[in-house]
């Protein structure tokens, strides 16, 4: 038959640092994606389109319409604050609080949301009146209030995916 011939030593030594590459790339992936902070595979599935918050929303699940898809305004780290009118309607402004509301100074952050959430009653009840010369009704708002106290990053990113504007809060100076 026909002679064996080996490779090259320059294939040999191609070869392993392909070889090496991969198994470089293979595990920088791995620890990029358990990385704390990292994107969740939930954040890469696109979520599906919508075209009010209505169609985002269920009962006891309200939720939001963004550019990207649906939003829920609750989650295990956040609950939202609103009268019906604001929950349903495409208008609202959403306020975020982050307060610890889990852990030992829950008690304080229980405080600091109820008054928060009493801000906001007051100033919705003023504001369901307010129409001067036939302008148009002032923008209804809610608040979502979210536990800063179990991880602060996930209830920040949360207020993020949901578009507020403004958060009031953040307990630990790290949040700032």
């Amino acid at each position: 038959g026909k002679p064996v011939v080996a490779p090259a030593p320059r294939s040999r030594r191609w070869l392993r640092l392909a070889a090496l590459g991969a198994g470089v790339l293979a595990l920088g992936a791995g620890v990029w994606i358990a990385l704390p902070g990292a994107p969740s595979r939930e954040a890469v599935v696109p979520p599906p389109p919508c075209t009010s918050n209505a169609a985002c929303s269920r009962p006891g699940a309200p939720g939001v319409c963004r550019p990207d898809g649906c939003v829920a305004l609750r989650t295990a780290d956040c609950e939202p604050f609103a009268d019906e009118h604001a929950l349903a309607s495409d208008r609202t402004v959403w306020l975020g609080a982050m307060f610890p509301r889990t852990g030992e100074n829950a008690s304080w952050g229980a405080r600091e949301v109820n008054a928060v959430e009493l801000a906001r009653r007051d100033f919705a009840q003023v504001m369901s009146g307010a129409s001067a010369g036939g302008a148009e009704r002032a923008r209804p708002f809610g608040v979502i209030a979210c536990d800063d106290a179990v991880d602060y990053h996930r209830a920040a990113r949360h207020l993020v995916a949901v578009g507020v504007p403004a958060v009031i809060g953040l307990f630990k100076a790290e949040e700032a």
